[in-house]
């Protein structure tokens, strides 16, 4: 890398500024110790977006008006516009692309000594010792040619370096680069208003201009004896001591100038302002700071200083970036994927293997019009796994230090339950905890499903209480199904997603898979882990087997409940509890026996309903269990 050499980066104007705070935002920090960077703006909120640079940047304007300015530095007004609506303008508000405000701001700046801070800068770079000068310093300058700022000082900031940096370095070798986006950019992209394109391309043609007539003239070879005026600080003379800021051939503003456009010689273009922003970043980043800069630079200095040299005219050039892209991902993942392969050997891949040869087998057979069932990984790779492990007559030390991962170990290095075993009793436990932590499913619901004994007894009171409990039944039982989706899907989150962003299993609850997985312990082996999905899903599946049948009868026990009240199923009219009560009141008007009738009814309604009360709160956590346990083993499966 070529941060050796001292640098001086300069952005001017709000493009300027923003590309080099795109620059040495790039450089690393324990790099940046030879790079000087400042930028130059009229606009502060320009100046406050540069997050890199918020130690180096110049406000050039002040809080006069142009024409405060103007009567304090009469000399100023051989130059200056003689403009009324200008004149009123207040220069912290920005050039507002008016090429002389900028320079009116840039020479109030330079008089206020406000340069003193790019200075520090620069002096900070140059090491201190007897050789000091014996460096060559490189020079960027970074410009739009569009606003009024940068385009109204890249001349005067350029011609004001060289003068300083020679003195002090006492040598005319420097080298100064700019590198300039053109106002196409900015004009066919659409990004200014159509009303300032003849503004912004005016301000790029007179740049342009100035730029070449001054290059020219500083050259020798300008067809015309022309003496071009051009003030580029205070107090400037001439080299005869006169102070016409005449510019003579040491005034070369740039040795050469990088200028970017719209469109390429292809007639290819970029789709919009921020391609050419990061395009101009890259190409400086690279010239000055890539491991290739420092040969670009001899290579670049000879090519052109010989070009310069034949007729002082070929200064402009043009730069592109191209870079190589390495498919980082896809390299990662093969280069980790050939690990993998040759890091696996016969221990790794032996379940694999005889289960392959098992398929092979289970093929032939079926060739051979032999059909028997078809081989199963996940109960196959347990099968074999467990032979290997309890295989006395050849044991295998790499198996049975799984067999240790798999199963809890007690005290004195006793192999306990599997973790199988301990993770469904873990997820059972807490499906029980999460609906007994229902505070809504238990108060609003489950309690309102509790017969009042003393209104039962009461004879007007008894058909009113038995047709609040059925409906208390009957909302419970619904509010059951929705509860138990919605639990559902929260407890398989919290079981499989949730320590996600915790992969080494911290903080993990036992009923997390991640818990058993990586954290109790040691990490599993990845056949370990194999062994143990494949172990949780089989034993899922006679848990889901059993459940399915359990909460079969529970739903036909529910279900049949309106039905137990029907004792004559012939008259056409089915009776429900209601009902029933309402017969028994209606023959006690008419029966002496009525108080056994309506006692007798009483005691069935009061052991029935309690028996469905009993049934919906099995069938609420067994029903839970299965939706846990089926989406389980669909996640398994994927």
């Amino acid at each position: 890398m070529s941060f050796n050499v001292p640098t001086i980066l300069i952005g001017l104007g709000g493009i300027g500024s923003n590309i080099a705070n795109m620059v040495y935002g790039r450089v690393p920090p324990e790099q940046r110790g030879r790079v000087a960077i400042h930028a130059f703006d009229t606009d502060a909120n320009s100046i406050s977006k540069l997050e890199h640079l918020r130690n180096s940047a110049t406000q050039t304007s002040t809080s006069h008006s142009v024409n405060e300015y103007l009567q304090a530095n009469p000399e100023v007004l051989k130059w200056f516009p003689n403009n009324p609506q200008i004149k009123r303008k207040t220069m912290t508000d920005g050039a507002g692309q008016v090429r002389a405000v900028s320079r009116l701001a840039f020479r109030s700046a330079m008089s206020q000594g406000k340069l003193n801070a790019m200075w520090d800068g620069i002096e900070r770079i140059f090491p201190v010792d007897s050789q000091a000068q014996s460096f060559n310093v490189r020079v960027i300058i970074i410009s739009s040619l569009v606003g009024g700022t940068g385009s109204g000082i890249f001349l005067q900031i350029a011609l004001y370096l060289r003068e300083m940096l020679e003195r002090k370095l006492n040598s005319e070798s420097v080298l100064i680069r700019g590198v300039f986006l053109l106002p196409d950019i900015l004009v066919r992209s659409n990004t200014v208003d159509q009303t300032e394109w003849e503004a912004v391309q005016g301000n790029g043609y007179a740049s342009l201009k100035e730029l070449n007539a001054i290059s020219l003239s500083a050259s020798g070879n300008h067809k015309q004896n022309v003496t071009i005026e051009l003030e580029y600080r205070p107090n400037q003379i001439d080299l005869e001591g006169r102070t016409a800021h005449a510019i003579t051939d040491k005034h070369l503003p740039y040795d050469f100038c990088f200028l970017f456009d719209y469109e390429n010689t292809k007639g290819q273009h970029l789709t919009n302002v921020s391609e050419y922003i990061d395009q101009v970043a890259r190409s400086v980043y690279l010239q000055l700071f890539s491991p290739i800069s420092a040969r670009s630079f001899s290579q670049e200095d000879n090519q052109i200083r010989s070009l310069v040299e034949s007729n002082g005219q070929a200064r402009y050039c043009g730069a592109g970036v191209a870079s190589l892209t390495y498919p980082y991902e896809e390299i990662v993942d093969y280069c980790a994927l050939k690990w993998s392969i040759s890091g696996l050997d016969d221990s790794w891949l032996r379940l694999d293997k005889l289960f392959n040869d098992e398929k092979k087998r289970h093929d032939d057979d079926l060739r051979n019009g032999i059909h028997n069932e078809k081989p199963n990984i996940r109960e196959l790779y347990v099968k074999y796994f467990e032979q290997i492990v309890n295989d006395q007559e050849k044991p295998n030390p790499f198996f049975r230090q799984l067999d240790y991962q798999v199963y809890e170990i007690e005290d004195k290095g006793k192999k306990g339950a599997s973790k199988a075993d301990i993770f469904l009793s873990e997820v059972e436990e807490y499906a029980k905890k999460v609906l007994k932590d229902d505070v809504e499913l238990k108060e609003d619901y489950e309690d309102h499903c509790v017969l009042d004994g003393g209104k039962l007894k009461i004879k007007d009171r008894a058909k009113q209480e038995i047709n609040r409990m059925e409906s208390a039944l009957e909302d419970y039982a619904k509010e059951i199904n929705k509860k138990i989706n919605e639990y559902s899907h929260f407890i398989v989150y919290q079981i499989i997603d949730a320590d996600y962003h915790s992969p080494n299993g911290a903080n993990g609850s036992r009923f997390q898979l991640n818990t058993w997985i990586l954290k109790k312990d040691s990490p599993i082996h990845p056949v370990g882990v194999r062994y143990l999905l494949y172990s949780i899903h089989n034993k899922l599946i006679k848990k889901i087997s059993h459940l399915k049948e359990e909460n079969r009868r529970f739903k036909e026990q529910i279900e049949r409940y309106q039905d137990i009240y029907d004792l004559d199923r012939n008259d056409g009219d089915v009776d429900d509890a209601v009902r029933r009560v309402d017969k028994a009141l209606k023959q006690g008007f008419v029966s002496s026996v009525f108080r056994n009738q309506f006692k007798d009814f009483i005691d069935e309604y009061t052991e029935k309903a309690s028996h469905q009360l009993s049934t919906l709160n099995r069938y609420k956590y067994s029903m839970l269990l299965e939706l846990v346990f089926s989406a389980l083993i669909n996640r398994s499966r994927k």
